[in-house]
């Protein structure tokens, strides 16, 4: 199959075309995929990091969901190690979860069946609590279910109960 890799702007290969897939570079990074595995290969020193994530999304707000063994978590992009791997901000031990948005501080995660709103620190801003949620338009706010009632969340993390 095809493969793929990545030029610079004078189409001087700087990565070789071993990839399955590859996303564009996103905050200083681009997903790629090789052997069946996720990891990201970085802009500014060329050096490819861990191959180890069965799913992985781009860099958002400094933020990256990456699931292993359908467990999900979050990478920072801002917090790379030594050896160049990435600190994992967020522990992987999630059902379920949305990515960061642009400008938004918090997403939801889905721990024991329920969903609930966390922070870039991973803290509980509204513990799991709710049945559904949706988040499928940039810039309108995240919704809520539980009970058959609707709920807004808030830019400060708070509820709003949509009538």
């Amino acid at each position: 199959g095809a493969r793929w890799g990545f030029v610079d702007v004078s189409l001087h290969e700087v990565f070789k075309p071993i990839y399955e897939e590859v996303h564009d570079f996103s905050e200083g990074f681009a997903a790629v995929k090789r052997n069946g595995l996720w990891g990201f290969i970085a802009a500014n020193n060329g050096y490819p990091g861990d191959l180890e994530y069965d799913e992985v999304t781009d860099f958002c707000n400094e933020m990256s969901r990456v699931k292993i063994d359908e467990k999900y978590g979050f990478l920072r992009s801002n917090e790379i190690c030594d050896d160049f791997s990435f600190s994992i901000c967020i522990p992987i031990e999630f059902e379920d979860a949305l990515p960061f948005r642009l400008n938004r501080d918090y997403t939801a995660v889905k721990s024991n069946g329920l969903w609930g709103i966390i922070n870039k620190e991973g803290n509980w801003i509204i513990e799991p609590n709710f049945d559904k949620v949706s988040d499928t338009y940039p810039g309108y706010p995240m919704l809520v279910f539980k009970d058959g009632k609707s709920y807004q969340v808030l830019r400060n993390g708070e509820l709003e109960i949509i009538k």
